[in-house]
Parts: structure tokens; C-alpha cells; sequence
């Protein structure tokens, strides 16, 4: 065989390798971006009822008046963990978020922005944790649902799912706060989206995955202040691929009912921009890729506003190698929009 034969069958066989390698990349990221958990699946449910009486609930005062310093400080290092998961955590199942396959796509460009400088984690966790609050909801059927919310208003109205509220009958529930989450409230539903769950496409229906509820009574001897302290929502700031995010969630899905009612964390971790568009966010390398960290929000690390709002996790087994799926601030603009005719601010400052 001639020298020149043998270096085109060489390239030839390089070219067709390299061709199958990029394909079955690409097969394998459509996998990974599609094949995401529904929301239903991502909130912790177990079949318990909430104690009668909320005295067997740590409060954030203790019997004698002094105020409980664990829940104030709190440690998000020390997350108590026990080997016997809830039976009834439903297992992940595979959606297909069609819209996400062409314009949710990776971005590796890197810009020449002069370099900032981030908030201290402490300060951060310590900011973004006085507003961040722990649904606890009793369904009505003996069940109680566990998600994660933030404050977003001086008035107390708090961003979570809907479909964290899908289920709850009474449309009232316990909300706590701290690390670990004591009870210093009840919140009520005030705006949940028209026709929720019933959109012809899964992207339809996890684009206005988010409802609004108001604090309304305190729990205990908990007493409000004249305004809360809320967070702030980025509407400004764009993403940008591989964009490092803090991210803060009650996730619960390694922890027993027991564990979940007295010494539920707050949970603070880092995780990636891998893809965007303009109404989700995919994101990984975060211990919050857990079911139950519905609600839970993604921050900026320099400026400490709301970047994205949790409401899924991919299939992965392990939470190591699942991502996150968040709503962008200009999502959660587009459902309130497409209800009320306003934005979401202008929508609060009527009092809804």
C-alpha cells in the first residue's frame, strides 16, 4: 500500500472519530439538559401531621425567655444527617423541557471585565439567611410539605413554587427561619398562576412555577417587626456561562421527618452556570441539587441579589452529579406580567 493511501486512510479514520465523539457529546448533553425531575417530584413530603401544639416545636425563644443563640448563629458546616431516608421521597422522572435544546446552551466565552471583588461568605450567608424562610405546610391528608422561601418585600410577601402550593388545601402554612429553622410565622397564599399544571408543554408550565404568599400572624412568641428585611431581585445583572452563583435552600431529602422538624439547616453552597436563556437556568457542582430545595434562590456573590429561582433538579442518582434548574428574574417578571398586567413590584405595591 502507497504512503499516500495509508495517511488518507489514517486521516479518514481520525475525522469519522472525532465526528462520533462530537455527536455523542452532544447526545449526551440533551440528555443531561432534558431529563429533569418534575416539580411535583423535587418537594420532600412525608407522612406525618404537624405537632398539635407548637411548644413541641423549638421556637426562636426558649422557655425562659432568652433568646435560642443556635438559631441565630446557626452552622451551615453542620447539617445532621440520618442513614434512614422517608419512604415516601418520590423518585425523579424525566421531563423533556423542549425550548431548553437549542437557545439553553452552554456559553464559554470569557469577557475582559476588570475583576470585582466578592462578599465575604460570612457576611453573605448572614444577609442572605435573615431572609430566606423554611415552608413548613400541613396538606390537610397527614402529609407536611417542606420547601424553601425568600422574603422579597418589606411588607413580608415571600417567593416560593406553585407547585410547592399546589397541594396545600388550607393555602395557610407555618413558615420558619434560622439555622436550624425555627417557627416565627404563618404565611397565606396571595398569587398563584391561572391554570397551573394544565399548560400544553412542560416548558409552558415551568416557566410560571412560582407563587407569592404574605407573612400574616406571628408564631409563638415571636414578634414582627415594623418592616422585613427582604431581598432584592436582580433584573439587571446578565449571565454569563460558568458564572459563579451562591446558592441557599432547606434541602431535606437526606434527612428523617425528626431531623427536618428540630435541625433543619439552611443550606449555603457554590454552583456553575453551565446553560441559560432568558427563563431558565441550569447550574451544578451544588450540594443544593437535592429534592426539597424547591423555592431555595440563587444569589450574587458581589452584589447579594436574587439571581434565579430553584424549582428543579436533573435525574442524576447521586446529588453530585445533578444541576440545578432556576427561574431568571425576568421569568418570574413574565408570569406575574401575563396575571395581573404588572410587574412584580408594581404588583406588590398594591397589597394583593
Amino acid at each position: 500500500m502507497s504512503f499516500a493511501k495509508t495517511a488518507f486512510i489514517l486521516t479518514l479514520v481520525t475525522i469519522v472519530t472525532l465526528v462520533t465523539i462530537d455527536l455523542y457529546e452532544t447526545l449526551r448533553n440533551i440528555k443531561r439538559i432534558t431529563a429533569v425531575t418534575t416539580p411535583k417530584e423535587s418537594v420532600i413530603s412525608f407522612d406525618k401531621k404537624i405537632p398539635s401544639s407548637l411548644s413541641q416545636i423549638p421556637d426562636h425563644q426558649t422557655r425562659d425567655g432568652s433568646e435560642d443563640n443556635e438559631a441565630k448563629t446557626g452552622n451551615s458546616n453542620e447539617l445532621p444527617l440520618e442513614k434512614n431516608q422517608p419512604q415516601n421521597i418520590p423518585q425523579p422522572a424525566a421531563t423533556s423541557l423542549t425550548s431548553l435544546k437549542t437557545p439553553y446552551k452552554a456559553i464559554t466565552e470569557q469577557t475582559n471585565e476588570p475583576a470585582k471583588t466578592a462578599i465575604p461568605s460570612k457576611e453573605l450567608y448572614g444577609y442572605v439567611s435573615s431572609r430566606v424562610v423554611n415552608f413548613f405546610c400541613d396538606t390537610g391528608e397527614s402529609q407536611v410539605v417542606i420547601a424553601t422561601g425568600t422574603i422579597i418585600h418589606p411588607k413580608g410577601y415571600v417567593l416560593t413554587n406553585a407547585h410547592v402550593a399546589e397541594n396545600i388545601k388550607k393555602q395557610k402554612c407555618l413558615l420558619r427561619k434560622g439555622s436550624p429553622a425555627r417557627p416565627f410565622a404563618y404565611g397565606e397564599l396571595v398569587f398563584f398562576p391561572k391554570n397551573y399544571g394544565a399548560a400544553a408543554t412542560t416548558d409552558e408550565n415551568a416557566a410560571k412555577d412560582l407563587s407569592i404568599w404574605k407573612i400574616t400572624e406571628p408564631s409563638g412568641a415571636y414578634q414582627f417587626p415594623d418592616t422585613f428585611e427582604y431581598m432584592e431581585i436582580d433584573f439587571e445583572t446578565q449571565l454569563k456561562g460558568g458564572e459563579s452563583l451562591s446558592s441557599f435552600s432547606y434541602a431535606a431529602e437526606l434527612l428523617s421527618y425528626d431531623v427536618a422538624l428540630r435541625h433543619l439547616h439552611l443550606l449555603f453552597t457554590r454552583t456553575t452556570v453551565t446553560a441559560f436563556n432568558d427563563y431558565f437556568i441550569e447550574s451544578e457542582e451544588s450540594l443544593s441539587s437535592q429534592k426539597g430545595s424547591s423555592g431555595g434562590i440563587l444569589v450574587d456573590r458581589f452584589n447579594g441579589k436574587l439571581r434565579g429561582l430553584i424549582f428543579g433538579v436533573t435525574k442524576e442518582e447521586t446529588i453530585n452529579d445533578r444541576s440545578l434548574i432556576s427561574l431568571t428574574p425576568q421569568a418570574i417578571n413574565t408570569a406575574i406580567s401575563a396575571e395581573t398586567g404588572m410587574d412584580l413590584l408594581d404588583y406588590l405595591a398594591t397589597n394583593p
